[in-house]
């Protein structure tokens, strides 16, 4: 599997990509993540990618299908009705997000571990579609 990530030196995104072929190699991008230097893993599949934003506890998840033709962003089970907004950072910029969609480590590990099997968003996991 294709993983790209970024890494920021300044306002640059001197990132890179890799094939990959054990989910632990994943495990220690995402571990990575911390909304400074490194903000965002992408998992490439065939006809989707699971895009992880964040870090320090405070992710953002999102399945893209096709060519950002439907997405399906994780929901967090604990705050599912919660609006209020959190800032995250990912892919170089600060945002406002639902405290909602923001998630935990144990969930980014559970989702993106399905999806390395799987190529698909965890059906154990509550998804919602934008």
């Amino acid at each position: 599997m294709k993983v790209s990530w970024d890494k920021w030196d300044g306002v640059y995104n001197v990132g890179s990509e890799t094939e990959i072929s054990s989910f632990s190699e994943i495990e220690n991008l995402i571990r990575r993540l911390n909304q400074s230097t490194y903000d965002q893993v992408i998992l490439n599949g065939e006809k989707n990618y699971l895009l992880i934003g964040g870090g320090e506890n405070q992710y953002i998840v999102t399945l893209v299908i096709g060519t950002d033709e439907d997405f399906y962003t994780l929901v967090n089970k604990h705050k599912k009705n919660v609006e209020e907004e959190v800032e995250v950072v990912t892919g170089g910029q600060a945002g406002l997000f639902p405290e909602k969609i923001v998630v935990d480590y144990i969930s980014v590990i559970e989702a993106s571990h399905y999806y390395f099997e799987h190529t698909d968003k965890n059906p154990d996991l509550l998804w919602i579609n934008e």
